[in-house]
């Protein structure tokens, strides 16, 4: 390794300012059944920096809990851009959809110059559903108290012994 070599700079690659998207493809899928493959649209149109051949694009899943927090370390899915692919204005990213539930589907690119500093470009809720069921699993409720059948005038033992003694003070008093 030549320690003197001067680094190479990355090829930028401009974008087309009129693309023409796919309308095979979708953004964001919608009821995906869990373990297909299913293609999503990255558009390189409105990432709002230059691009580079090597730049990566990434489609990342992560779980969401009942409880609404979200869940890191998904799954992940990348295309590495090549000047083709930045000259169409788009790409389209190959995922294999996770087990059925709540997802956040988040699509990043990261920069071949500084790959430490990704630029998310959308964020979207998913939900992936069971490959026997095409209907969307709905949150769980918490579970509700059963209504006593004798909901109503019921009085307890001390509202009783209460009573009794009203009436007994009552009664002391008529007699005075």
């Amino acid at each position: 390794i030549d320690d003197n070599a001067t680094p190479v700079e990355p090829v930028v690659v401009d974008v087309p300012d009129d693309v023409t998207l796919p309308t095979d493809v979708v953004e964001t899928p919608e009821k995906p059944v869990a373990g297909t493959e299913v293609e999503i649209l990255f558009d390189l149109t409105n990432v709002g920096r230059d691009l580079h051949v090597g730049d990566t694009v990434i489609v990342k899943f992560d779980k969401v809990t009942k409880s609404k927090a979200i869940t890191t370390g998904g799954s992940i899915f990348k295309v590495v851009l090549t000047e083709e692919m930045i000259k169409t204005g788009y790409v389209v990213v190959k995922a294999q959809m996770p087990a059925n539930g709540s997802y956040k589907m988040t699509k990043i690119i990261t920069d071949i110059a500084n790959p430490d500093k990704p630029t998310e470009i959308s964020s979207v809720s998913v939900t992936v559903v069971a490959e026997d069921d095409t209907t969307v699993p709905t949150e769980p409720t918490e579970p509700t108290k059963p209504v006593a059948k004798s909901a109503g005038g019921s009085t307890g033992p001390f509202a009783f012994l209460a009573l009794f003694g009203m009436a007994f003070a009552r009664r002391r008093m008529q007699n005075k």
